[in-house]
């Protein structure tokens, strides 16, 4: 046989031994994967699955806000989405906690217990304000992935503190909504950042419900300005409200000035005992 015909019959042989190899590679790849769950063969991203703020007025000096998360989680780094913090004050008091986690078959496997919540103090001792708490609870599974599911209901004292709404996280939103309940008696003035659309209005006027789906990851620029990092919000103020007894107005800046100047009204001047002693120098004591 001619060397060249012998040189392109070695190369075929190898060429298809090579190719027999790798069919057989291919063959085992194919059943493997066809043996594995449906949700292990796609990759898992961490996402938040639905994000509910249901704000309901009663009065303007009575409202109850609820919030509820699903979360999943789908890798290591995201766990930290399991430590969550609530924040009290004299203004509004935690009602209710409630946190679970499931599979996504939807089979609970782990539940939050009162006894895994801390009930902890901001800046105790501090000698400016007191009052303010935060209720602390962290709730992760070993297991991934996994679903964290969380609400709370807070009770609200004065509507100067009306929760606002971002939808925007770290993590894309699939779903986030806004519902607000309020008697027709109560105004109030919105502020909008970004592509918030218009509500939905129920049959009677009663209940406003915003609404966005598919919301990307907020970016994390480096030295980005602050205002740059928020885009989707809408901010609520009352035009009246009620803080600790006081009538107040957010209609314009001179009305906040109004209202202040009652707030604080008998604290502008020194009594008359605390007079004499600024101003008699011999009868200065060390305080």
């Amino acid at each position: 046989m001619p060397t060249r015909i012998k040189w392109f019959y070695r190369t075929g042989e190898k060429d298809m031994k090579t190719l027999a190899f790798m069919s057989v590679i291919l063959c085992c790849v194919l059943f493997i994967n066809g043996s594995m769950p449906l949700h292990l063969q796609a990759e898992e991203k961490s996402c938040v699955l639905l994000e509910e703020i249901l704000y309901t007025i009663h009065s303007q000096e009575s409202s109850r806000l609820k919030i509820h998360r699903k979360i999943l989680i789908a890798d290591e780094k995201r766990k930290n989405y399991g430590r969550i913090q609530i924040s009290e004050t004299s203004f509004g008091d935690v009602k209710s906690v409630r946190a679970s986690i499931s599979n996504q078959a939807g089979k609970q496997i782990k539940r939050l217990e009162k006894k895994d919540i801390q009930h902890l103090t901001y800046s105790e001792g501090y000698t400016l304000y007191s009052g303010a708490k935060y209720q602390l609870f962290e709730l992760t599974h070993t297991a991934l992935p996994y679903i964290l599911e969380y609400e709370y209901e807070i009770e609200y004292h004065t509507l100067f503190f009306w929760p606002d709404w971002f939808p925007q996280d770290d993590l894309p939103v699939r779903n986030a909504l806004y519902q607000l309940s309020i008697p027709p008696d109560i105004e109030y003035q919105t502020y909008t950042i970004g592509p918030i659309p218009e509500p939905v209005l129920s049959e009677k006027g009663k209940v406003t419900t915003w609404r966005l789906e598919n919301i990307p990851a907020r970016k994390d620029e480096y030295r980005a300005a602050p205002e740059d990092e928020l885009e989707y919000g809408l901010l609520f103020a009352p035009r009246n409200f009620i803080l600790e007894g006081v009538d107040g107005s957010l209609d314009s800046w001179e009305s906040v000035g109004g209202w202040y100047s009652r707030l604080c009204e008998d604290q502008q001047s020194l009594t008359l005992g605390a007079n004499e002693d600024a101003i008699t120098k011999d009868k200065l004591t060390v305080k």
